[in-house]
Parts: structure tokens; C-alpha cells; sequence
């Protein structure tokens, strides 16, 4: 069962609440030692699968709506934004 979401909504816009989360997901991945090619390759595969995910597990998500294209490249960017912060702290 498809779950679309509103343009402007939660999934739908480019940043929403959802943002903050990606943003410490790129954060925790730095501090780990990760790459920057893994923090990304990661990011994408992520977005690649969680559509499928929500449909197969919906109460495991507090939002099972679809990311819009839009939304799966702001988390993303969320993510790379999140990795760059926490590679600037760290010096």
C-alpha cells in the first residue's frame, strides 16, 4: 500500500522535522570514522529502501507517508550537512 504525502507536508517539502534527525544521522557516521563516500553512499541507499520499508512496517516510522523526490534530497543534504559539522568540531 502507497503511502503519498502531501508537497508541503511532512516527506513532502525539501526540510522538514524530519531534517534534524538526518542531520545527527551524518554527525554520529563522521564521529564514527565513516567517509564522506560512505556517509553519502549510505544516505542515498537509505532513501533508496525506505519508501519499501514504511509499506512493509508502517508503525515502526512516526510518519509512513513516501519522501517525496524533494524530501530524499534534503535528507540527504541533511546528512552530508551533518557530517560537515561534526568534522568542523572535531579540529
Amino acid at each position: 500500500m502507497e503511502r503519498m504525502t502531501k508537497r508541503d507536508g511532512v516527506n513532502g517539502s525539501m526540510f522538514d522535522r524530519f531534517s534534524l534527525l538526518h542531520f545527527g544521522a551524518g554527525a554520529i557516521k563522521q564521529r564514527l570514522g565513516l567517509s564522506i563516500e560512505g556517509t553519502i553512499a549510505l544516505a542515498i541507499l537509505w532513501e533508496a529502501v525506505e519508501d519499501d520499508l514504511k509499506d512493509r512496517f508502517p508503525r515502526s516510522f512516526p510518519h509512513a507517508s513516501h519522501d517525496s523526490k524533494r524530501n530524499a534530497m534534503g535528507d540527504v543534504i541533511s546528512s552530508l550537512a551533518g557530517f560537515y559539522v561534526a568534522k568542523k568540531l572535531k579540529r
